[in-house]
């Protein structure tokens, strides 16, 4: 009888197991709705829609419904987000350090923690420190030293960015000055650049493709130099300041609510296991290329959040810079 029993059990726990396993393996909801808190026809409108193509590709069958929230700087999107289904139906395409900077500036009425949870990120582009190729400044050190003695104007595409922190950051370590001048968009200080309205940048590596041998590259915001085949072996800002840069640049990521990972752990091991695939398929790594994608690996999801939450106490310290600028 006893050996009966534990026999009933083991094959019940079994079937619970496997079940599970099944589950996990087979969760694919009739459609995914994706928030994208920027207008169509933008870069990260597009860059979402080229993984959308090869996303149902691994998972079959499934409708993928795009909704663009660009009005009032990606606020409309991430509000929308907050508010939505909580189990792995609505999930958001964004910049995880924007929408940092964005959370911190605004103050929102919902909680970080209790809203955004990333999946995976699929496209890294880090802030460089930029000069004109015909600059009279060679290395950061001179650009600082530079500063020092007379102001430069430095050019951002916008006030709400981490670029912003890296020259406060700059300016308080260093003691150099600088003018700091947002153009408007990416192209807009790209252009106040290379027509030597602005001395220098702190902008995307990826001007360096677009702007090919008009740029110089001085420094990498990030503790790391992962790019040296688009940058060449430039030095990290922190390594030649001697003090902590925050990380800047664009990490675009996909995000889902705390709940899903918490109550529908093997729906969140979906998205985290196709999106994975998509990223090593051939067919999406070309097109991603010809789009100026810096493909990532794959980041736990902790390391991304950590990457994010460490912004929130250098915001606060530079909080009124992005209030008066508003």
């Amino acid at each position: 009888m006893r050996r009966c029993f534990f026999w009933s059990l083991s094959v019940a726990l079994f079937a619970v197991i496997f079940a599970a396993t099944c589950q996990a393996a087979e969760w694919k909801p009739k459609k995914l709705e994706i928030i994208i808190p920027h207008e169509v026809g933008s870069t990260s409108d597009a860059t979402t829609r080229l993984i959308g193509k090869y996303w149902t590709k691994y998972m079959p069958g499934v409708q993928l419904i795009y909704i663009n929230k660009g009005q009032a700087g990606g606020r409309l999107g991430y509000d929308q987000f907050a508010r939505s289904k909580r189990d792995g139906t609505v999930i958001m395409s964004c910049n995880i350090q924007t929408a940092a900077i964005l959370y911190a500036q605004q103050k929102p009425d919902w909680k970080w923690e209790e809203v955004i949870y990333p999946i995976n990120v699929y496209d890294m582009d880090p802030a460089i420190i930029q000069v004109r190729m015909d600059s009279p400044y060679k290395t950061l050190e001179e650009l600082i030293e530079a500063a020092k003695k007379s102001p430069l104007n430095a050019g951002l595409s916008r006030w709400a960015t981490t670029d912003t922190l890296v020259l406060y950051q700059l300016m308080d370590y260093t003691g150099a000055k600088f003018e700091v001048i947002p153009l408007g968009s990416g192209s807009k200080s790209r252009a106040g650049l290379l027509g030597g309205h602005v001395d220098l940048n702190v902008r995307r590596a990826s001007d360096m493709k677009i702007s090919a041998g008009q740029i110089r590259p001085l420094a990498i915001c990030l503790p790391t130099n992962p790019i040296p085949h688009v940058v060449g072996d430039i030095p990290t800002v922190t390594s030649v300041v001697k003090k902590p840069i925050v990380s800047a640049g664009s990490y675009r990521a996909f995000v889902t609510h705390p709940e899903v990972k918490k109550n529908y752990p093997e729906r969140f091991q979906v998205l985290y296991d196709t999106l994975s695939k998509v990223k090593k398929d051939p067919g999406f790594i070309e097109e991603a290329q010809k789009l100026g994608f810096e493909l990532m690996d794959d980041m736990a999801p902790e390391e991304l959040i950590e990457m994010s939450e460490e912004l929130f106490p250098v915001f606060e310290k530079y909080a009124d810079v992005y209030k008066k600028n508003q």
